[in-house]
């Protein structure tokens, strides 16, 4: 469904209407770990990750859900945490780490909580990497459960509406690391 702007004095001077908004025919979101919450999830969800966090895995956090307004230029966010093995050899080298963000839709209404392989599916991934030191003095540190020192690296999954179109982009620190532009899912494209 597409909100067409537009006015009379327009369509006769023969400008085409423009697109501002449409609604939402899927939901877009990301999968991440997400913090255990005993009011949210039961006990048996919960699991401790190799840098001890409490976390329960595989969590969809849905930026947009299908229904919403989706208007050009709107942005839509989510901060994230990744936690990453790294101690002083790392510093002194110049060894990079990966990073992996993936874009996933869902046709469903409502989308699921918990990623779910028949139902989700990707619609992009951005990688990037980023020197180890640098993730090392910017980040505050922890040791994890199996002893090893671990950095969480925060970041910002955003989408930026467009009319046909959505951009994807990762940041870090307030700069943008990663970028990747994808068209809506549409029924044909099934």
């Amino acid at each position: 469904m597409w909100g067409l702007e537009h006015s009379e004095a327009a369509i006769a001077k023969g400008i085409p209407p423009t697109v501002r908004s449409r609604i939402a025919r899927y939901s877009y979101g990301i999968r991440m770990d997400m913090e255990f919450n005993s009011q949210i999830h039961s006990a048996h969800e919960g699991v401790y990750n190799a840098s001890g966090k409490h976390v329960v895995k595989d969590q969809m956090f849905w930026l947009i859900e299908k229904g919403d307004r989706m208007e050009d230029g709107r942005e839509v966010g989510r901060k994230m945490t990744d936690s990453v093995r790294i101690g002083w050899v790392h510093v002194l080298s110049s060894s990079k780490q990966d990073f992996y963000h993936t874009l996933w839709y869902c046709e469903r209404d409502p989308p699921p909580r918990r990623f779910d392989a028949h139902t989700v599916n990707q619609l992009c991934t951005l990688g990037h990497e980023m020197r180890k030191g640098k993730l090392f003095i910017d980040n505050r540190g922890r040791r994890g459960a199996s002893g090893g020192k671990y950095r969480d690296v925060d970041f910002t999954l955003s989408i930026l509406l467009g009319s046909a179109s959505l951009n994807f982009f990762v940041k870090y620190h307030d700069g943008e690391v990663a970028r990747c532009n994808a068209k809506y899912r549409e029924d044909k494209d099934r």
